[in-house]
């Protein structure tokens, strides 16, 4: 029997308890923006955000707390001072340990604010 048909339920059974974020598309540095996202049925808590480079494993650039956890909603003004990219990234991680990353965004792109 493959290994992959034994394992099978237990990552379809984790993908319906985990925690899983949504970041809003067209998002423009310096506004407001919601973060949202789904509870699993066992998420661990407490957990904050980072707002990370995708490529790049130390490059943090802000740590978003506290978290409304039960609200899965979160207003969040992004900082004037980042750069513009198409490579960030917000993971989920134990506020004790940030190590252990509970979840993580899709890539998204930051775009600078249009100059009137």
């Amino acid at each position: 029997m493959k290994l992959s048909v034994l394992i099978a339920p237990f990552l379809a059974a984790a993908a319906t308890t985990a925690l899983k974020l949504d970041v809003p598309s067209n998002l423009i540095i310096g506004q407001e923006t919601d973060i949202t996202w789904e509870n699993g049925v066992n998420n661990a808590k407490p957990w904050i955000l980072f707002l990370m480079n995708a490529s790049y494993i130390w490059g943090l650039y802000s740590i978003i707390q506290p978290i409304p956890y039960p609200d899965q909603r979160l207003t969040w003004t992004i900082p004037s001072d980042l750069s513009p990219s198409n490579d960030y990234i917000l993971k989920a991680v134990n506020e004790s340990n940030v190590d252990m990353v509970w979840a993580a965004s899709d890539i998204f792109t930051l775009s600078a604010p249009v100059s009137t």
